[in-house]
C-alpha cells in the first residue's frame, strides 16, 4: 500500500529587520521537519552596507550560505549591498558568503518592439534598462552571470485548486515549491510588462519628503484612517511599482507580507484571488521606508496587520507621520529602524537586539 508523501513543514523560524538607514535588508531564517534550514536575504541596502550585512550573517549563522536573494526591484538601496556581496564573492575574500540563487526580474527581458515610442530603439531601450543594475563600475547582472548563479523571476500566478471540503475547483495563489510557506503576490507578468518599458535611468522621478502630520482636528472614521495619506499622490516611480510583493505563511494563520516598495497601483493590480490572500495578515513590511505615497486607508484596512515594520533612516525622509497614524488606528504595533538605529528581531530573542515580537 502506498502512502503519500508527506510535505514537510516549518518548524522554527524568525525574522530580521537590519538597520541599514534609508534602505531595506531583511533576513529570513527558518528550519523544517526534515532539518534543512534556509537562509533568505530580502533585498540588501546600498553598495556601502555590504560587508557589514554579510559580517552581520557570519556572527549569527554557522558555517553559512544564502540559500535565496530576493533583489525586490531596481533601485540601489535595495540591491546595491548584493554587488558589494558578489564582489567579495568574486575576489574569492575570506568573509564572502556563498549565494545560491536569486529571484529577480530583469525589465531587459521584457521590452517589446511595440511598446517602444518616441523612436528610441528596441536595443537602446534594453541597455538602458540593464544599466538600472549598475552600481559604479558594476553591474549587479553581469556579476551573477559571472558567477553562474541561477536566477528565477517570479510573478503572482493564479492556479486552479480542488477544495477538500467542497470538493469544487477554485482559484487560488499558486505556492512556492522550494522555499516553504511562500507565495508570490505581485506583480503578474503582464503588470510588469507594461511598467517594463519605463523603468530606466532616464526616467527617475523625485519625492517629497515632507513629514506633515494629519491635521489635529481631523477625526479617522471607519472608511478613512488619514485624510493626509489619502490626499497624497500614489507612488509615480515605476521601479517602486514593480516590486516584488510576496507573503511568507511558516504556521496557519501567520501571514507575512513583504512588499518592497510597492504602492496602491501595484496592489490594485494583482488577480482578485491574491487579493483575498492578503486580507487579515498578520505582519507587514511597510512599503518604501513609510511613504505617504504607498499606503492609503482603504489598502491597510483590507490588509489589517497586527504588527509593521518600517526601515527606515529618520522622519521626514520617506517617513511620514500620517502613515504611522494609520496603522495604529487600526490596533497595529508599529515598529521602525529610524528610533535608535537598532536591529529587530521577530519570533525570537538575542542579545542586543530589539525583539519586536507582540504577546
Amino acid at each position: 500500500m502506498l502512502f503519500p508523501i508527506k510535505k514537510p513543514t516549518i518548524t522554527d523560524y524568525h525574522i530580521e529587520m537590519l538597520s541599514v538607514g534609508a534602505a531595506d535588508c531583511f533576513i529570513i531564517y527558518y528550519t523544517d521537519s526534515l532539518q534543512q534550514n534556509k537562509l533568505i536575504l530580502v533585498d540588501a541596502g546600498n553598495y556601502s552596507d555590504g560587508d557589514k550585512i554579510l559580517s552581520h550573517i557570519r556572527k549569527y549563522y554557522p558555517n553559512p550560505v544564502i540559500n535565496l536573494a530576493i533583489v525586490t526591484h531596481p533601485d540601489d538601496d535595495h540591491f546595491g549591498g548584493f554587488v558589494k556581496m558578489l564582489e567579495m564573492l568574486s575576489d574569492k575574500e575570506d568573509d564572502a558568503v556563498k549565494i545560491e540563487k536569486f529571484w529577480l526580474k530583469n525589465p531587459q527581458n521584457h521590452v517589446k518592439v511595440d511598446q517602444v515610442q518616441n523612436d528610441v530603439k528596441p536595443s537602446t531601450l534594453k541597455q538602458r534598462t540593464a544599466q538600472l543594475f549598475d552600481q559604479g563600475d558594476k553591474n549587479l547582472l553581469e556579476q551573477i552571470r559571472a558567477l553562474h548563479i541561477q536566477v528565477e523571476e517570479k510573478f503572482a500566478k493564479p492556479v486552479f485548486r480542488k477544495n477538500s471540503f467542497t470538493n469544487k475547483l477554485e482559484v487560488v495563489p499558486l505556492r512556492e515549491k522550494e522555499f516553504i510557506g511562500f507565495t508570490i503576490i505581485g506583480p503578474t507578468k503582464a503588470y510588469f510588462e507594461k511598467l517594463a518599458p519605463n523603468m530606466r535611468y532616464d526616467n527617475l522621478k523625485g519625492y517629497s519628503y515632507d513629514a506633515k502630520d494629519d491635521d489635529e482636528a481631523f477625526r479617522p472614521t471607519e472608511s478613512c484612517l488619514s485624510k493626509a495619506l489619502d490626499d497624497a499622490s500614489d507612488d509615480s516611480s515605476v521601479h517602486n511599482q514593480s516590486s516584488l510583493i510576496f507573503m511568507f505563511e511558516p504556521e496557519k494563520g501567520k501571514k507575512y507580507l513583504f512588499m518592497g516598495d510597492a504602492g496602491v497601483e501595484a496592489l490594485a493590480n494583482i488577480p482578485q484571488c491574491h487579493k483575498n490572500a492578503i486580507k487579515d495578515i498578520y505582519w507587514l513590511k511597510v512599503p518604501h521606508h513609510g511613504s505617504k505615497h504607498n499606503l492609503d486607508s482603504k489598502s491597510i484596512l483590507h490588509l489589517h496587520p497586527k504588527v509593521a515594520y518600517i526601515s527606515t533612516e529618520k522622519q521626514g525622509h520617506y517617513l511620514n507621520q500620517c502613515t504611522i497614524n494609520a496603522l495604529k488606528q487600526i490596533g497595529c504595533k508599529v515598529y521602525s529602524t529610524h528610533r535608535n538605529q537598532a536591529n529587530f528581531l521577530h519570533n525570537g530573542e538575542r542579545e542586543g537586539y530589539t525583539t519586536a515580537t507582540p504577546e
